[in-house]
């Protein structure tokens, strides 16, 4: 008898194109994907943890984990960064051991943690947000100009208009929402020094 290899959860995808892809317990998997992602939505952690589960344990953790990752940028947003970082090294490292020993699936405590902690946090959306304002943007024509200020020594055009490190420190380097560091007034006198840049820079627009 020929030994067959298990399919992947990629080739399981491929190989389904076209046709209606099941949980173990026979949901549509894009309903369960939805499901998951509304239950986090609602702070709903058992609801979202029973779909979260349900993905796993028929064998679609990596979709699982993958959508996590966009629901962490969608969902949570700037109002916790650190969600996205726990989802992605995560995943990296569960990824990694899948290349050393076959993870047919994760141990749901570990997904639950994380489907738990997602569901519990605060979130934002203005980044989904703002993906689709550019998207809308985009589709009606939006094509902005580079402006002045990114056209500086580190562009051939900037280069060939003779922008030097002083029109770099005047204009290139500013920066909004500026907070105060220890010690960089000091590293930050040496270095204009070195540069010979004496100019005062104003940055009241920010």
């Amino acid at each position: 008898m020929t030994k067959t290899t298990p399919q992947t959860e990629e080739q399981k995808v491929e190989k389904y194109k076209g046709f209606e892809l099941r949980t173990k317990n026979g949901y549509k998997l894009d309903e369960v994907v939805s499901c998951l992602q509304k239950e986090i939505r609602r702070g709903n952690e058992l609801m979202a943890s029973y779909w979260a589960f349900e993905m796993n344990e028929s064998g679609y953790w990596r979709y699982c984990f993958r959508r996590l990752q966009v629901i962490s940028g969608e969902d949570c947003g700037l109002a916790n960064p650190e969600a996205m970082i726990l989802v992605s090294t995560t995943y990296s490292s569960l990824l990694a051991q899948d290349k050393v020993k076959k993870i047919i699936q994760v141990d749901n405590n570990i997904l639950g943690f994380i489907v738990s902690y997602m569901a519990r946090s605060k979130k934002s959306r203005v980044i989904d947000y703002l993906g689709g304002i550019l998207l809308k943007r985009k589709e009606q024509g939006w094509k902005p100009e580079i402006p002045e200020y990114a056209i500086d020594e580190h562009t051939e055009r900037g280069r060939e208009l003779g922008k030097d490190d002083n029109e770099f420190f005047r204009e290139g380097s500013r920066i909004a929402n500026k907070q105060k560091v220890e010690g960089e007034d000091q590293i930050k006198k040496e270095c204009l020094d070195l540069y010979n840049f004496y100019e005062e820079r104003d940055e009241s627009q920010f």
